[in-house]
């Protein structure tokens, strides 16, 4: 059938079927380049920014913890803003993939992320909210604990000043020659007021120990003793004649009280630490975890999308080789067929030609 068409049918088809295969070729290109692209775009548009936004909302909130953390043990103010820059830049964060992926419809992932950007805006302002939480205990500690420090003050000078005078008195008396009765009363008095120089001290020490420690039950423990300090005062009280003296022991029973009911405000605040610190940990974590499962996953995604866009390009390349391929035998094949078609008549012809010459009649020309 071949042999029996057209010169311009055997041209004809041999180029249709080059043009066939770069065709298909260039079709399964296309395709393939096609899919690079809308791959790149999820990419750029998609997985990297989410990667990118994801980490950098996980640094800023892990420093922020840390820096919270070293307030709510310092209660140094510096901490706190330190911690609160941190969390403002982690926000920064948190809105501008808001902003950006809010935009981006392109992918079902996307959408996803927007979700998971608004839940960890909702544990942002739970974790805000703890923290104020936090400074505002924190505030009133250090309040309680400045009141603490003017009444052990107050207490070891009004004390202080009973027993100087008790002192002078006692010598005083020595001087004057008084019984030894009026001696031993002065005494009495001197060693009582030292007893009460010492339990406040004791008590002094020990909530300083128990707020170092965070220890609310030795605190309450210091509370007790503070009442039994004031009955200790109050017995003096009760023997206590002149009005000076009255008056000084009267200004150390204050003293006292005051103290007793600041350091039960800061036992207070130390068991409600506990689980403000819970809490304040808490909201930490929905912030802190969201984003770093995210981080993760973006990253896995990012790297699986950017295989798979390289080994489509890959096949892209591959198929177009093989194409060309393909198309330059095919070429090659159909030139030799069509050199033959065209030469193979011309020669019959020379060779009729030749043989009419040589007077050969019976000769006849088949093309």
């Amino acid at each position: 059938m071949f042999q029996n068409m057209k010169l311009a049918g055997k041209i004809g088809l041999g180029f249709a079927l080059v043009l066939t295969i770069a065709l298909a070729v260039g079709v399964v290109s296309l395709t393939s380049m096609g899919s690079v692209k809308t791959q790149n775009m999820i990419l750029a548009q998609v997985n990297v920014p989410e990667w990118s936004i994801s980490g950098v909302i996980e640094r800023h909130q892990r420093l922020a913890g840390y820096y919270n953390l070293g307030y709510s043990h310092s209660m140094d103010p510096e901490w706190l803003n330190k911690g609160r820059k941190e969390m403002a830049l982690a926000r920064e964060a948190m809105n501008k993939g808001l902003e950006t992926f809010q935009k981006t419809n392109a992918t079902n992932d996307a959408s996803d992320f927007a979700t998971v950007l608004r839940e960890i805006a909702s544990s942002m302002d739970a974790y805000d909210a703890a923290v104020k939480k936090t400074e505002q205990s924190v505030e009133r500690t250090k309040a309680a604990r400045e009141s603490a420090r003017k009444m052990a003050a107050q207490f070891a000078e009004h004390i202080n000043t009973y027993l100087k005078n008790q002192q002078t008195d006692m010598i005083r008396q020595i001087e004057a020659h008084d019984s030894v009765e009026e001696l031993r009363t002065r005494q009495d008095r001197i060693d009582r007021g030292l007893a009460i120089l010492v339990a406040g001290e004791n008590i002094r020490a020990g909530s300083w120990e128990a707020q170092a420690m965070a220890d609310a039950t030795l605190l309450e423990k210091m509370s007790g003793q503070a009442d039994a300090l004031v009955r200790l005062v109050d017995d003096l009280l009760g023997v206590t004649r002149k009005e000076e003296n009255r008056r000084q022991l009267t200004a150390v029973k204050d003293s006292v009280g005051q103290y007793r009911t600041v350091i039960q405000n800061i036992a207070t605040e130390q068991r409600a630490a506990a689980p403000l610190t819970q809490e304040r940990i808490a909201t930490y974590s929905g912030v802190l975890d969201r984003a770093a499962d995210r981080a993760v996953l973006a990253e896995k995604s990012t790297s699986g999308m950017a295989a798979k866009a390289l080994s489509d390009l890959q096949s892209a390349m591959s198929m177009a080789y093989v194409g060309l391929g393909l198309a330059l035998v095919l070429g090659i094949l159909v030139t030799i067929i069509i050199t033959r078609a065209i030469t193979g008549p011309v020669n019959k012809g020379v060779a009729f030609a030749q043989a009419m010459a040589q007077g050969d009649f019976t000769t006849n020309l088949d093309i």
